[in-house]
């Protein structure tokens, strides 16, 4: 399986059994609020599966249908919402971790397969004009060709890379600003990625935001290792960051929550506030934050000792509230089509 499906499988199952015991696009684009696409992990087939559905919870749609052991994770929607880039590995034998990145209609038909390398192409997520595609790959290589790379979002050609993570470390799930000048992006070392399979990571298991040019110029840390960020989305003007805090640490007495940042990393501000990590209770664990198209709320995943799925709150971190709670993830909100 996959290699962040496998975690995100982990960290279900060890949120269900602790409930029992008691229980990382994307970029906002400006718009009219639109469906939510995300995650729902299908434990009877042991696989992740797209759907989305509309801002006020109804015409939910099933939108992927892969093989048993399978999973299609990551979405984005294209600026205007016609079209939705996902990660797949559909096509993995089962021994090599292939993923490729392929792009369908808003309603799952359509599908154009953008990637066919061996190795990992993941995380895809469009640039403001809908042209470009920004996405992590290995290229079937491995760590020396690790990173963030841009391919045109019709045909998978033009492919250039942009970011080169020093040894030891890989950069992960870039999002586009809303002006398309700059990506940011997740930075971390290579053991907490793998991890050996051991699940929750070690405690001390950093990661940082950064930005940078989409030329891979001007690179910029804007987050400490110390935060062990996740990023999560641009705001639509521009203005913030939204990051996971602790993303990988979940440990007793750590405190998982979503924050943003200026783009310049000033500013950091906590939305979420949860307790620390106790065991087996409380347990509030927020993560992934996605901002809606007109920038008023963010849909976000969050794990409590009642279960898991995604939560919306108004973009200040007032009125959170669940919005499905059936191990749903890694959502993110697009617009109406025009």
């Amino acid at each position: 399986m996959r290699r962040i499906a496998l975690l995100l499988t982990l960290l279900a199952v060890l949120l269900l059994c602790v409930a029992k015991s008691t229980e990382l696009a994307y970029a906002a684009f400006p718009g009219t609020n639109g469906r939510i696409s995300f995650t729902r992990f299908l434990p009877a087939t042991n696989q992740n599966e797209i759907f989305s559905i509309r801002a006020d919870g109804t015409d939910e749609r099933q939108l992927t249908f892969d093989a048993p052991d399978h999973s299609s994770l990551f979405s984005d929607w294209s600026p205007d919402g016609s079209r939705i880039a996902i990660d797949s590995d559909r096509f993995n034998n089962g021994t090599d971790d292939i993923v490729d990145i392929f792009t369908m209609k808003a309603d799952g038909s359509d599908i154009v397969q953008l990637t066919s390398h061996d190795g990992f192409n993941g995380e895809p997520v469009y640039s403001p004009d809908s042209q470009t595609i920004a996405f992590e790959s290995d290229r079937g290589i491995g760590p020396p060709a690790q990173g963030i790379y841009l391919m045109n979002s019709g045909d998978g050609g033009n492919v250039r890379r942009v970011t080169f993570p020093p040894s030891g470390e890989f950069d992960i799930i870039p999002h586009f600003a809303p002006d398309g000048t700059r990506i940011a992006f997740t930075r971390l070392p290579v053991d907490c990625r793998f991890n050996n399979g051991r699940f929750p990571f070690p405690a001390g298991c950093l990661a940082a935001g950064y930005v940078v040019n989409v030329d891979g110029s001007h690179l910029v840390q804007i987050t400490p290792w110390g935060f062990d960020t996740g990023i999560s989305d641009w705001s639509p003007d521009g203005t913030k960051i939204a990051f996971t805090k602790n993303f990988d640490n979940q440990h007793p007495g750590s405190k998982i929550d979503i924050y943003v940042v200026d783009p310049d990393g000033k500013h950091p501000k906590n939305l979420t506030n949860n307790p620390p990590l106790a065991g087996p209770c409380p347990l509030v664990i927020s993560l992934g934050a996605k901002w809606s198209p007109d920038g008023s709320k963010m849909v976000f995943t969050q794990f409590t000792c009642d279960g898991g799925g995604l939560w919306i709150m108004n973009a200040d971190g007032s009125d959170r509230h669940p919005f499905t709670n059936n191990f749903e993830d890694i959502s993110d909100w697009g617009a109406n089509q025009n």
